[in-house]
């Protein structure tokens, strides 16, 4: 069931998420991001324990759905993050995304940037929105905005957000805070 609060997971897939391994040749846990990531486990738990279906917004970039700006950068650092079909595109495994659960694929920033987000909200009557993910100055921050201005109440999960730099992900906090909802931690939510 999908309602209030709705829970939207921003991009903890693993490209974003974990470190890639050369020596064990697998991803594995990145420390900057982890805390979020256990974090969004409890409050997943409890969440799906209230009756409720988390939704998780992940990226998917070829050189047929990225903006130029981003292509080109792409192209110039010589790396491309969750392209389709690869297991860098994969949510986190802890997260434990089932197929009851929706999922929505964006090319941009935005989780609401032509994809059925704003659609799955309003047709099942969501007011509330609580934000997790990474990277909280970027995706987290660029959906939750959008949610502002389509009408939603929003509110971002400091403990379930996280980005590579401590004083972006307080920034953030602080621009949320004083222009778009509220800040506080998954522990203070009641279901």
């Amino acid at each position: 069931m999908l309602s209030d609060p709705a829970l939207v997971i921003v991009d903890f897939q693993l490209d974003f998420c974990k470190k890639y391994s050369d020596e064990e040749e697998r991803f594995v846990e990145d420390p900057i991001h982890q805390p979020a990531i256990d974090a969004t486990v409890k409050f997943l738990k409890k969440y799906r324990e209230s009756g409720r279906t988390p939704i998780f917004v992940g990226a998917i970039h070829s050189e047929k759905t990225v903006s130029r700006p981003l292509f080109e950068k792409y192209e110039r650092i010589g790396k491309w993050f969750c392209r389709p079909g690869t297991e860098g595109a994969e949510f986190a495994p802890e997260l434990e995304v089932g197929e009851e659960d929706i999922v929505v694929i964006k090319h941009r920033y935005s989780g609401f940037h032509n994809t059925d987000l704003d659609d799955y909200l309003r047709s099942n009557g969501i007011t509330d929105t609580l934000f997790a993910g990474c990277a909280t100055n970027v995706c987290v921050a660029t959906t939750l905005y959008d949610a502002y201005d389509n009408g939603y109440d929003v509110t971002l999960l400091s403990d379930c957000s996280s980005t590579d730099l401590p004083e972006l992900q307080k920034l953030t906090e602080k621009n949320v805070e004083a222009k778009f909802g509220t800040v506080c931690k998954s522990t203070d939510i009641e279901l």
